[in-house]
């Protein structure tokens, strides 16, 4: 199996609310991207090895870190007793 070519994008696994396809659709458009496993990749996951992999990540993983890529909404951040404000 040969790996998919540009970006791999990273949420939660489980029920996909409408803010995860509504960012899902912006980092596409952002990125100039097509269709999924083409020109990148889409996991939906909880496991950290995937999400460490991975090059963008929101609404999981319990980090805020713009920088690197990682995005958790401010409602996941008290989920985890720390709310972080971009």
């Amino acid at each position: 199996m040969t790996a998919t070519p540009g970006p791999l994008f990273v949420t939660h696994s489980g029920t996909f609310h409408l803010d995860d396809a509504f960012a899902y659709v912006v980092l596409r458009l952002a990125h100039g991207l097509g269709q999924t496993g083409v020109d990148h990749k889409l996991v939906r996951t909880r496991d950290k090895a995937t999400i460490i992999q991975a090059d963008t990540v929101w609404d999981v993983g319990a980090v805020y870190d713009a920088a690197a890529g990682r995005l958790t909404t401010t409602n996941g951040a008290r989920r985890y007793g720390r709310v972080v404000h971009p």
